[in-house]
């Protein structure tokens, strides 16, 4: 009797299976195929996306060495191609290296205007967009409008700019060159006591205000000097 009842069990779970089955066994073998396409096509991704970054950093080694061995215009092409076509990382690279190549090469309206393109690059990071922004600015003090650099300056040295420190000593070098020494001075001394500046920028405005000190003391003197009571018969 057990064995008659063994039997009908295994009927009724046969037919449950194939009911089971033919209602959803193509969603299960969808499903199977769907996580075999993903893992592959993560593994294919992987293997595509190392390939492309060594022959990106290989790119742009050979760019590097046009540069180093003074063939700026094979360099500057490889850079801009590389700024064209390569990932996010390297591209906003290669940009920064085209417009310093074009700088040592003399070529300063260019190199401008490609770290103005940089500085408006959505894709690359805050951070090398300011100084593409803060090197613009840099070459463009004694050639733009003063109003304008300093302008560009003012929006960098914010407390949360990457670069503030050094855009506050450009606008401490723009006002010393316009003979406001007193903004100057404000600008030098602030960043002489900022822990958060570089060191070598500290040397450099305490260098700066050590001279604008003898500039005032021989200034001081001369004007003693004229003030002095001149001695009998003297006109």
């Amino acid at each position: 009797m057990s064995d008659i009842f063994q039997e009908v069990d295994e009927e009724v779970r046969s037919d449950r299976f194939k009911a089971y089955w033919q209602a959803y066994g193509a969603y299960i073998i969808a499903t199977a195929v769907l996580i075999i396409l993903i893992t592959s096509g993560r593994v294919i991704w992987k293997d595509y996306t190392e390939s492309r970054a060594e022959a990106e950093s290989e790119s742009f080694a050979n760019a590097f060495q046009l540069e180093e061995s003074g063939k700026s215009s094979e360099a500057i092409a490889a850079y801009n191609d590389l700024a064209a076509t390569a990932s996010t990382g390297v591209a906003t690279l290669a940009q920064l290296r085209a417009a310093g190549a074009l700088l040592a090469a003399g070529r300063e309206d260019e190199a401008i205007a490609a770290y103005e393109h940089l500085a408006g690059d959505d894709r690359a990071d805050r951070e090398i967009r300011e100084l593409a922004s803060l090197n613009a600015a840099s070459l463009m003090m004694g050639r733009n409008p003063s109003d304008d650099v300093r302008a560009r300056l003012e929006k960098l040295a914010v407390d949360d700019g990457a670069w503030k420190s050094s855009a506050k000593e450009l606008l401490g070098v723009m006002a010393y060159r316009e003979g406001d020494m007193e903004t100057a001075r404000a600008l030098f001394t602030d960043l002489l006591a900022a822990n958060d500046a570089p060191r070598s920028l500290r040397t450099r405005v305490a260098a700066f205000l050590s001279m604008m000190d003898a500039a005032e003391g021989v200034a001081d003197n001369k004007d003693t000097t004229n003030d002095a009571p001149q001695g009998e018969g003297q006109s």
